[in-house]
């Protein structure tokens, strides 16, 4: 819990844009280090009331551009709701888990 008059740093929303009958591939490249080798960072959707976890990705870390890269096909976000809300994690080997960008997916053509 925090007290009155704490600043909580929050990472930058970022719309995510899903155009149909296409993939979706996003890439976070860290800054200020390397994370642990045993992190992994995950994408998790909800529905667009931010209720419910209906999807959840793993990505794959690239060591030489220091980032993590989800290459999700198109079968696997065509159920995805206009205006689901996302969060990316990098979740540590400790159990500490560290956000990273939030924001929503929105659909164009469709």
């Amino acid at each position: 819990m925090t007290s009155p008059g704490t600043v909580i740093e929050m990472p930058p929303q970022q719309l995510i844009r899903l155009v149909a009958e296409e993939g979706l591939e996003h890439t976070e490249t860290l800054v200020g280090g390397n994370p642990d080798p045993s992190a992994i960072a995950v994408m998790k959707v909800q529905d667009p009331t931010g209720k419910f976890v209906t999807r959840e990705w793993r990505a794959n870390f690239n060591a030489i551009s220091n980032s993590f890269k989800w290459d999700i096909p198109f079968e696997d976000i065509d159920y995805v709701h206009h205006g689901s809300r996302y969060r990316i994690y990098i979740i540590y080997s400790n159990g500490r888990r560290k956000t990273l960008r939030y924001g929503l997916l929105v659909w164009i053509g469709r």
